[in-house]
């Protein structure tokens, strides 16, 4: 990996090169693709096209590891900010304290199935983080959408929100997922994990970065005042 600095930034630069190292996270063997294994078998028990349930819980809780972007069976949503966890104890652990503070509308595991509105399927909150139950539930789900709006691509949209401009937005996100696992392609998608976050912070302390971030690893920042770091892979 190749750095290539104009400007005064070396704090943001440090901040940068750590929360980029850290984005990987420590994957057990089994725990890499366990959403999408679970999603391809859904996949052809309900009869759903091919890539559509690997896309979605590749967008719903895609992150960065082992050089790719894979859907991580370890994360919740609450509030709408995504919490990883690299284990299934610290996940279900945090879920269930939230829960104990009433908390109930969350997004847990591989598909991100909402507690307050699907959780009554499931015999617990820990129980919403397997990945075989909660790939069936979602397919049902996906299915029924299906059903009720005739096709898939509009029953992907209502997956995330039966507010149309939301649905859209996710929709073009799925249909570009889909295609890129269809076509062996590995999709692209925005890294964001808490160090990237405190890194654009510290940058905006030192005038403001745009940050985008991608698992290819090769994104451009550039500060309003032409500074430019340019991180490149070998």
């Amino acid at each position: 990996m190749r750095f290539t600095c104009q400007g005064n930034m070396v704090r943001f630069f440090f901040i940068l090169v750590l929360a980029l190292f850290s984005a990987a996270p420590a994957m057990a063997a089994g725990e890499t693709d366990v959403c999408r294994a679970a999603a391809i078998k859904a996949e052809k028990d309900y009869k759903i096209p091919d890539g559509l349930l690997q896309a979605i819980t590749l967008v719903e809780t895609g992150r960065e590891g082992a050089g790719s972007e894979r859907a991580w069976p370890w994360t919740v949503n609450v509030l709408g900010k995504g919490h990883y966890f690299d284990t299934y104890e610290e996940a279900r652990k945090f879920a269930q304290t939230k829960r104990a503070l009433n908390v109930s509308s969350m997004d847990i595991g591989c598909f991100q199935l909402n507690f307050k509105w699907h959780g009554g399927a499931f015999d617990s909150v820990a129980s919403m983080f397997n990945a075989a139950d909660a790939a069936s539930y979602a397919a049902e789900f996906l299915t029924q959408l299906y059903r009720e709006f005739g096709d898939w691509k509009t029953a992907a949209e209502k997956y995330h929100s039966r507010e149309k401009n939301r649905g859209k937005v996710y929709g073009r996100k799925i249909a570009a997922a889909q295609q890129a696992l269809n076509s062996n392609d590995a999709p692209r998608f925005p890294v964001a994990t808490p160090l990237l976050t405190a890194a654009a912070a510290s940058a905006g302390q030192l005038g403001g970065v745009e940050l985008a971030v991608f698992t290819s690893l090769s994104p451009l920042v550039r500060p309003p005042g032409g500074a430019l770091i340019q991180i490149e892979q070998d």
